[in-house]
C-alpha cells in the first residue's frame, strides 16, 4: 500500500548528530563495563569467585581448608553454583549500567541464567526496528495509523 504522499527528505545533520549522541553513550557503557567486576562467595563461605564486566571468570578464591576433604563431586556442585550465582549477578549490574533505551525491558539477567527464552528476547530488541525502521531518526517517526514505508510493492519490475 503506497501513499501518494511525498515523504519529507531525511535531515541527515540530526540523524548524525543521534548517531554520535548514541556512540557517546555506548563509548560509556563499554569503559564501565571494563571496570566492572563482580565478587560472590558460596553459601558455606568456602570459594569465591571474580568475574569481569562480560561475566568471564577471572579468580577462583579458596577461603579456608574445607575443600580439602570434600568430595569431588560435592566441589564441584559448590564451583558451578557460585559461579552460576556469580554470572546472574554480572547481568544485574549489566542491565544497571545499560543505557535504560539501549534493550528497553529485555530481561538480561534471565539471558545470562538461560531463564529467558531467547526467541523471545530477540524478538523484543528487534521489534522496533521491524516495525518502524526510521523510527529512530529524528523527524522521521511515523503517526499513529501511518503503515507506508516508502516501497512500492505494487512494482514487478
Amino acid at each position: 500500500m503506497s501513499s501518494d504522499a511525498p515523504r519529507p527528505p531525511l535531515d541527515m545533520s540530526s540523524a548524525l548528530q543521534a548517531l554520535e549522541e548514541q556512540q557517546a553513550k555506548l563509548a560509556e557503557f563499554q569503559r564501565k563495563m571494563a571496570e566492572t567486576t563482580t565478587r560472590v562467595e558460596s553459601p558455606n563461605r568456602m570459594v569465591a569467585v571474580v568475574l569481569d564486566g562480560q561475566a568471564e571468570l577471572r579468580e577462583i578464591k579458596f577461603l579456608n581448608t574445607e575443600y580439602r576433604t570434600m568430595a569431588p563431586a560435592d566441589l564441584g556442585e559448590i564451583l558451578l553454583r557460585t559461579i552460576q550465582q556469580g554470572r546472574a549477578k554480572a547481568a544485574e549490574k549489566v542491565q544497571e549500567l545499560m543505557p535504560a533505551e539501549a534493550l528497553g525491558d529485555v530481561d538480561l539477567r534471565g539471558v545470562a541464567t538461560g531463564e529467558a527464552d531467547l526467541s523471545d528476547v530477540l524478538g523484543q530488541i528487534m521489534r522496533p526496528a521491524l516495525e518502524d525502521p526510521l523510527g529512530g531518526l529524528p523527524g522521521q517517526r511515523r503517526t499513529q495509523g501511518e503503515a507506508d514505508d516508502g516501497w512500492d510493492r505494487g512494482r514487478t519490475g
